[in-house]
């Protein structure tokens, strides 16, 4: 029989802080409804897409015009990121420094693209702070 202090098992606590980006970090910069109206017509359907990306993903369309919804999605998401107001988001970037500082570590989930995901996260000047972006993609 095995003792007590040989089954013994080190546990260590996990630090882990997951953001998301939209409406959290930063704020909706994007225009939701108005790019739900444009894949709609892109894709000839009533479906009233919410959430967009998960609604996308689902609807039985040909994959030539999903990948056209997708590639109007991310342009949206990318021409948006210079709308970001970076004097608002400052509270939140430090508050993720300050994390890191803490030996948090830092992860960004969203259902945002990860180009634009990742852009965002330079221009916040975040990108080294971060292990790992979780994106639609993923």
């Amino acid at each position: 029989m095995a003792s007590a202090s040989s089954n013994h098992i080190a546990v260590q606590a996990l630090k882990i802080l997951v953001v998301d980006l939209d409406g959290t970090l930063i704020p909706n910069v994007v225009d939701w409804e108005r790019l739900r109206s444009s894949v709609r017509r892109l894709l000839g359907v009533s479906h009233e897409l919410k959430p967009l990306a998960t609604s996308l993903a689902a609807l039985d369309v040909s994959s030539d015009l999903k990948n056209a919804a997708w590639d109007l999605v991310e342009r949206e998401e990318v021409a948006s990121i210079e709308r970001i107001p970076l004097d608002e988001v400052q509270p939140s970037v430090e508050a993720l420094k300050s994390a890191r500082a803490r030996g948090f570590s830092i992860v960004i989930a969203t259902l945002r693209s990860r180009r634009s995901a990742e852009l965002i996260a330079e221009k916040l000047g975040v990108k080294n702070l971060v292990l790992t972006i979780v994106t639609r993609e993923y």
